[in-house]
């Protein structure tokens, strides 16, 4: 009897070790692997608000499977991500550390940006013609068209997802553009709209934020709700008016996509070409998130995923406010999360009064490590199977 009740034990054991082991493979997925994004809130058919959900195409089925298998890069990177990166290259000579650094950023700050990752898609609700990508890039601020004309350089059959068609005519504004401003997409240096510099320090989310055809910020979606450009550049003009004659079905607003448009440029997003594009234009985002994390003395993924945020969002800091931060330490004792948590509220006074709360959330849910943003609770260090104490480069 003894010896069976013993017999019992070891298979229970057994059997709860190979639930865990099941538990965790479900919950923790290697960078790589591309988990099904969360689903719309509005469930209104009819709905015209902007929206990245794919859920009113009806060629969704088409669409590539959300689930891919994890990649051979995973074991090094060592982290869980929503983000397939198969096949996307990074700059050679960044470290694994740094690496991993910033894919955890990619992810972490685009899922804040939208629920499809490199495929999220919006329509003109804002004036800007098109938002697409990860991060929001638009034809508007001129963000969108260099990220597309350097995927077409690296792989020009990246292309030949779009109808024949629809191809010419993607091509025809990208070509247009690209004279225009006369771009050239052999630069070495990555950005996001057509001039080398940009304000670094803003955002249109500030109070005093004034766009201008030198433009170079990310479109975030939450930032774009700020007003409708009343005058573009006549470069990105053209583009947002090409958007608006062929990419949208008639209505007063742009408010809904032609299906097959939507589903081919989905479809070209997520080619490793325009996924490396992607990545290699959110580089001066990344530098500059280092940058300031160095600037506070400290190396660790809480301090470099909040700059990098910061960065996204709302464009940077300026030396004032890294001088205020300063002063502030100097005069008490303190934590690296309180300091965090004062320098993100010295910056939020810039922004406008609607968005603060939205800044806010998103910057302390990566100082504390979890938070409700947008709607939804997040834990990031359960999330991203990260440690925020860990070095990120």
């Amino acid at each position: 009897m003894q010896s069976a009740s013993l017999a019992l034990r070891q298979i229970s054991q057994l059997a709860l070790g190979a639930f865990v082991a099941v538990f965790t493979l479900v919950n923790c997925a290697p960078v790589g692997t591309h988990l099904e994004a969360p689903a719309s809130s509005s469930s209104d058919p009819n709905d015209s608000s902007p929206t990245t959900d794919l859920g009113d195409d009806p060629t969704q089925a088409e669409l590539p499977p959300l689930i891919t298998p994890p990649t051979a890069e995973a074991p090094a990177l060592k982290f869980c991500s929503s983000l397939d990166f198969k096949g996307v290259e990074f700059p050679a000579g960044m470290s694994a550390a740094e690496r991993r650094a910033f894919s955890v950023a990619l992810t972490i700050s685009g899922s804040f940006e939208g629920p499809n990752g490199w495929i999220n898609i919006t329509n003109d609700f804002d004036g800007m013609g098109l938002s697409a990508g990860l991060l929001n890039q638009t034809l508007g601020t001129g963000s969108l068209q260099p990220l597309l004309l350097r995927a077409r350089a690296r792989d020009p059959r990246a292309f030949d997802v779009l109808n024949r068609d629809r191809r010419a005519s993607l091509n025809g504004m990208l070509d247009r553009w690209q004279a225009a401003r006369k771009f050239k997409t052999s630069s070495s240096k990555m950005q996001f709209g057509p001039d080398e510099a940009g304000d670094e320090e803003s955002s249109r989310l500030d109070e005093d934020f004034h766009l201008t055809s030198s433009d170079t910020s990310l479109g975030s979606k939450e930032l774009k709700t700020v007003s409708t450009l009343a005058t573009l550049a006549s470069a990105e003009q053209s583009s947002v008016e090409w958007a608006r004659d062929n990419l949208y079905q008639p209505s007063p607003r742009q408010a809904h996509f032609r299906p097959e448009w939507k589903r081919e440029l989905q479809l070209l997003l997520a080619t490793p070409a325009v996924r490396t594009e992607q990545v290699l234009a959110a580089l001066q985002l990344h530098a500059r998130a280092k940058q300031y994390a160095q600037r506070l003395g400290r190396k660790d993924l809480r301090h470099y995923l909040t700059m990098f945020d910061i960065a996204v969002q709302n464009g940077g800091l300026k030396s004032e406010e890294f001088g205020r931060v300063e002063a502030w330490a100097n005069s008490r004792r303190w934590s690296d999360t309180d300091r965090l948590r004062h320098l993100v509220e010295i910056r939020i006074e810039r922004v406008r009064t609607q968005y603060k709360e939205d800044v806010r959330r998103r910057k302390f849910s990566l100082i504390t490590g979890e938070g409700n943003v947008h709607g939804r609770m997040r834990r990031h260090e359960k999330e991203a199977c990260i440690r925020l104490t860990e070095a990120a480069f």
